[in-house]
This record gives C-alpha cells, structure tokens and sequence, in this order.
C-alpha cells in the first residue's frame, strides 16, 4: 500500500497462503499482517461480527472471480444494515447526518461470472439508492460507493491486443 492516509484495518482471507498464477510470490498473510499492522480474518462475517469491521468504510474485492458476487451480496447487505440502524436512531430536528458508515466497494473485475449475478448486484445497489432517496433525514448513501476496477488494461497483454485491434489486422471487433 502505497497512499500515507490509507490504513489497511484487516486481511480477509480463507486460506493462510493464497495462490496465484498471476503472481507466484505472494506472501504468507501472516507476513503481511506484520506489514501493516493489522489482523487477518478468515471469511467476511468473521470480519463484519468484529469491531473492526464495524469501522471500516471500504472494503477491496480482489478475490477469485466466482467469490465476488457472494462477497458484493455480503458488502451490500452490511451497507444496508448500517444504514437502517442509522434511520432507526433518528435525528433532530436540527441534524443533517446521522453518524453511520457507508461501506464503500472497490471490486477487481469482472464484476461476476455471470450476467444474472451481475444484474442482481446491480439491483441491490439500485434499490438501496432509491430507498435512501426517498428519506428526509439527508444521510445519504448506506452502500456508498461500488466500484469496478479495470486496472488490467495496463499489463503487457492488455496493451498487445489493443495495438493489434488498432492495426485492423484481425478485423473489426463487435461489442
């Protein structure tokens, strides 16, 4: 991590040393939570149950892609909860927010494996938005922000195939 105001609050992981093809050096969670100071979990709910993840506000998916719809579902849900106990609790008169935490989602693509998975996160995140609109209290998102990364088009592959598509020679690319 390389943003000075970021603190890493916790490590999410169900195995103690991930794999990756992509990357065949990670390190042990456990070194990386020397690193950055902070406890590693071994699935969301344990995480979320704890007090840390009462405090955070924005959670990284960068998980196996089959995971990220299970994880999105469980991210949106903690928003929502977050959101109703802040509207149960009232305000005065005279307040705008009620304190409460959005969770905030940064999710590496794809968003899902699948269309129907994808359209049903992007319903629950939908539905939420419209609820919140239609209150008075001036909170505010209880998702906050959900976010799919492309960062992908940066690597050396990525970069081929569009100066390839670019030259025509494969033809003309539908999407």
């Amino acid at each position: 991590h390389r943003n000075e105001r970021v603190k890493i609050s916790a490590i999410v992981d169900s195995t103690p040393h991930p794999k990756s093809n992509l990357n065949p050096h990670l390190e042990p969670l456990e070194t990386l939570a020397q690193r950055y100071n902070c406890p590693v979990y071994h699935s969301l709910t344990d995480l979320l149950q704890d007090p840390i993840g009462q405090s955070m506000d924005g959670a990284i998916v960068c998980t196996p892609h089959s995971t990220h719809f299970n994880i999105g579902q469980e991210l949106i849900a903690e928003g929502k909860r977050r959101y109703d106990e802040a509207i149960q609790k009232g305000c005065g008169e005279d307040e705008k927010v009620v304190a409460y935490r959005p969770v905030n989602v940064l999710m590496e693509k794809p968003m899902t494996t699948n269309v129907r998975e994808a359209k049903e996160l992007h319903d629950l995140l939908m539905d939420r938005r419209a609820a919140e609109q239609t209150t008075d209290t001036g909170i505010g998102g209880g998702v906050g922000c959900f976010l799919i990364n492309h960062s992908a088009n940066y690597r050396p592959q990525a970069r081929a195939a569009h100066a390839l598509i670019q030259s025509g020679k494969i033809g003309t690319i539908r999407h």
